[in-house]
């Protein structure tokens, strides 16, 4: 009776911490730490200027002038990566700049968590349409950052030392999308922002500094079309959930969860007493 007593005994603690081991692996399991989501790739990029317009003469053929996109620097992640250019000088018949320097950079790198993707372009001493439009500096920014379900966008326009037709333009940091000068076939825009995607699953942003569109505006050698952008920068990042349902939990508590499941098992095959 003494051995039946201490047989059945042992039974019964192996019954307890077999329970209690698998009592605590589960509770582990789902306090588990799992990431909400993963951005899953980032792209940003900048130039200085950008000249593409097409004269149509009054007689004779169309034909192209234009300069740019220079300078340009850009990235896809992942990996992270950071990219940067300058130009020391542009002249152009469109327009004409001192030094440019760009940059573009993102720390995307496949893992969860919030990250971003940014870029910035600033033009120095610039003189456009003939220097019916000068600045000291022209500079833009773009970025995003954020995670699944929270992504966000910045952008700015600073402007120093602007002036249309000799008339100084004397703020600094226009809003978005805001008019310039408008007349038939040409308009003049600054801080032009361009934002894509919902927030959610994907968000961009575009950024012109200066954007002097043509639309057959009529000039005295004929009608011109095509664009002029000043200091471009732009960043569009893109992430998913993660499905909790096919999450994978830690390693460490899985080993706790098999434990205990081997040990219940071992409970379950042992056989009775007779």
């Amino acid at each position: 009776m003494g051995l039946l007593r201490r047989i059945l005994t042992k039974e019964k603690i192996m019954l307890k911490c077999t329970t209690v081991g698998l009592l605590v692996s589960f509770t582990l399991l789902c306090l588990a730490p799992h990431a909400s989501a993963t951005v899953v790739s980032g792209t940003s990029s900048s130039y200085g200027e950008s000249a593409n317009l097409t004269l149509t003469p009054l007689i004779g053929l169309p034909f192209a002038i234009g300069s740019g996109p220079v300078p340009t620097a850009g990235g896809s992640a992942p990996a992270p990566y950071n990219d940067s250019d300058s130009v020391a000088q542009i002249i152009s018949l469109p327009l004409s700049a001192f030094l440019q320097t760009v940059n573009a950079s993102s720390n995307v790198d496949g893992a969860p968590g919030s990250r971003f993707a940014d870029a910035d372009a600033t033009v120095l001493n610039l003189s456009a349409l003939l220097g019916l439009l000068t600045a000291q500096v022209v500079q833009s920014t773009a970025a995003v950052s954020g995670d699944f379900g929270a992504l966000s966008s910045v952008g700015t326009s600073n402007l120093e030392g602007l002036m249309v037709n000799g008339m100084p333009f004397i703020v600094a940091s226009p809003a978005p999308n805001t008019p310039l000068f408008s007349a038939p076939g040409l308009t003049v825009t600054l801080n032009e922002q361009i934002h894509t995607g919902d927030g959610i699953n994907s968000l961009g942003l575009a950024v012109n500094a200066i954007h002097i569109a043509f639309n057959n505006f009529a000039h005295g050698l004929g009608l011109i079309n095509g664009d002029i952008i000043i200091s471009h920068s732009e960043a569009l990042l893109t992430a998913i959930p993660n499905n909790d349902n096919g999450q994978v939990p830690e390693p460490g508590t899985l080993l706790l969860l098999a434990g205990g499941m081997i040990g219940f098992m071992a409970m379950g095959r042992r056989r009775p007493l007779k």
